[in-house]
């Protein structure tokens, strides 16, 4: 048993470091020493050379995260540098070049950056933030979420631009709390509950009081209590049937909790507690059930998972992108 984990922990080294090479490699035109240290790489073990062709074969698949992975320049030492005299329209062509590249590598690991980045509040991914909004309300943000805030005399609003959040209102009759997000509005006095924002829907679940849920899309609208929630699409707005606000509300407490999920769904909610863009290879696993509990801050855990109870492959190249394939 020890030497079939020792054996499977070499080969997905030899995985994870053949990804690191190709990005490497594709970075042309790469050095003589550069070169040389790659062919003593494949050289050192038959497994390097074996994962390196396999890893060619998988990202011929994935021209678009290879080309992005070689401009970011992440696998690069510093070197160094030599001034040499260019005209000052040239420099900053060059500068504005270099920024325009930045940035979209930049977007490309990190879709949520400019939403977190003009947001009244956010928590990038693989953190959290937890505050008091001037009324004395209580909001708690998961990774890679973010709010908008706008509070006068007569009401309070609240826009979920990304991600989800939990919030403890503090009650006013003269001023109503209002959470917009996506197609769903909410409305409460007093109360604990969640805005949650998926690809196709919003989510609402109540922890303590009660809230009425609007579409924005209709005139039809629902009220929660404690322990029962909603969700909010383009063709309907509807109870969740058999909510477990436990398993609901597991993020708040750092928890990813996984009963028959579909892999495709465990991924979207990695990519709240891991850096780096998740790329699932093969459409074929998305439905691929996953069960188990995990902290939010150790998403490894669950790689480790994926690869030692369903025997996928994960290539991690770090905070740059996941990939998973069998």
């Amino acid at each position: 048993m020890l030497n079939n984990n020792s054996s499977e922990k070499r080969n997905n080294a030899a995985i994870e470091e053949a990804a690191q090479w190709f990005v490497r490699m594709s970075n042309q035109p790469a050095s003589v020493v550069l070169q040389q240290s790659f062919q003593q790489w494949l050289d050192d073990c038959p497994l390097n050379s074996q994962a390196y062709q396999q890893t060619e074969r998988l990202w011929q698949d994935l021209h678009a995260p290879a080309r992005e992975a070689a401009r970011s320049g992440w696998h690069r030492r510093k070197k160094q540098s030599s001034f040499t005299f260019m005209p000052a329209f040239k420099w900053a062509s060059l500068a504005a070049s270099l920024v325009m590249l930045t940035t979209a590598g930049a977007l490309w690991r990190d879709a949520g950056l400019l939403q977190r980045g003009f947001a009244d509040y956010a928590a990038a991914p693989g953190s959290h933030s937890e505050f008091t909004l001037s009324d004395g309300s209580r909001v708690y943000l998961d990774g890679d979420s973010a709010i908008n805030a706008k509070f006068n005399a007569d009401e309070r609003n609240i826009e979920l631009i990304r991600g989800r959040a939990w919030f403890d209102v503090t009650r006013n009759e003269n001023r109503p709390f209002m959470v917009t997000g996506g197609r769903a509005q909410v409305q409460v006095l007093g109360t604990a509950f969640a805005v949650e924002l998926e690809p196709d829907v919003t989510k609402v679940t109540v922890e303590r009081g009660l809230v009425a849920v609007h579409a924005s899309d209709f005139v039809d609208s629902i009220n929660l209590q404690a322990g029962q929630s909603a969700s909010v699409s383009q063709n309907q707005i509807a109870y969740i049937d058999g909510n477990d606000t436990e398993i609901s509300l597991a993020w708040k407490r750092g928890l990813i909790m996984m009963n028959q999920t579909p892999l495709k769904t465990v991924l979207e909610e990695l990519s709240k507690y891991s850096s780096g863009r998740i790329i699932l290879h093969d459409k074929s696993l998305e439905n691929l059930p996953v069960s188990g509990v995990f902290q939010t801050k150790n998403p490894d855990a669950v790689f480790d998972a994926l690869r030692s109870t369903l025997k996928l492959t994960v290539v991690r190249v770090p905070g740059l992108m996941t990939i998973i394939y069998r």
